[in-house]
Formats: structure tokens, C-alpha cells, sequence
């Protein structure tokens, strides 16, 4: 969004590249990840989507009782915010990269949901390997193989 405001002044000095667009969404992200930190600490709470610690041998983890979790999502937020705002959104491997951090944060917030919710350890690790390596191969048809590749092939080889 912001990208189309600074295309107007493309070619004069207030035009910006690709090195201040990605300085202004680590910015934007990093903010609103701190601006919205605590109020998301305390939904998740709220909810009962808190950490259930195991014992690790000698280490003292009890202080992570009742600790949020899924802090993943409150990253992956802040992060799509500030690509919908700086990064040019008519290119296809933008909306590639949104929607594969979608997918693992998606996994991983069932894996946090399932740990807080029931007695269980979460997701097993054959499921977790499963899903990323599923989530791999159609990265890789869709990057390597652009004939098949739904989204506009011109952009493909650009």
C-alpha cells in the first residue's frame, strides 16, 4: 500500500528503493509487534492458551508456568501487516512467501492450541515433519515448475 504512495515520486528524491522499503516494514513490524505485545499476552491468558512446562532433567522451568504461548502468531501478524504495507503486492512471490508463513504459523498454532488445551505433548513430531515436507514439495512445484504454477508465468522468469 505504502509502495503505490511512493511510486508516485519515483525518480525524484523522496522515491525509495528496496533497501528503505524493507528498513520501513522491519521498522513497522518491530512496532507493532511492541505495541501490541502485552494486550496479546493477555488474550492469551485469558483464553487459557498458556505454556504447560515438562520437567527437563536438573532445569528449573516452573517459572514458565502460565507463560503465553504462541508468540509465533503475534510475529507473523506484525510481519504481514508490514508486508501488506511496504512490499509490492502484483508480485506473485510475495503472496508465495505470505502463504507460507501462513501455513507454518497455522501449524504451529495448532501445535501451541493442542499443548494448552489437552494433556498432550501437542502435534507428534512424524505429523509436524509431515506438513512441513508436504508444505515443501508444493513450494517446489510451484518455484520450479512454472508451467504448473497457477500464478502469472511472465513474472516467473523476470
Amino acid at each position: 500500500m505504502l509502495l503505490w504512495l511512493w511510486e508516485l515520486f519515483e525518480g525524484s528524491e523522496a522515491g525509495m528503493g528496496l533497501s528503505a522499503r524493507s528498513l520501513g516494514a522491519a521498522i513497522m513490524a518491530f512496532a507493532i509487534g511492541m505495541i501490541f505485545a502485552r494486550r496479546f499476552k493477555r488474550t492469551m491468558r485469558h483464553w487459557g492458551i498458556t505454556d504447560k512446562p515438562k520437567e527437563f532433567g536438573g532445569l528449573n522451568v516452573l517459572t514458565k508456568i502460565g507463560v503465553p504461548t504462541m508468540g509465533g502468531a503475534l510475529i507473523l501478524m506484525s510481519t504481514i501487516a508490514a508486508v501488506l504495507a511496504w512490499c509490492d503486492l502484483s508480485s506473485s512471490f510475495v503472496w508465495i512467501t505470505v502463504g507460507v508463513g501462513v501455513y507454518f504459523g497455522v501449524v504451529g498454532a495448532v501445535d501451541d492450541i493442542l499443548k494448552a488445551r489437552t494433556e498432550r505433548d501437542g502435534l507428534s513430531r512424524g505429523a509436524k515433519y509431515a506438513l512441513q515436507i508436504a508444505m515443501g514439495v508444493a513450494l517446489a512445484v510451484i518455484v520450479f515448475f512454472p508451467l504448473t504454477c497457477p500464478l502469472d508465468k511472465t513474472e516467473m522468469y523476470r
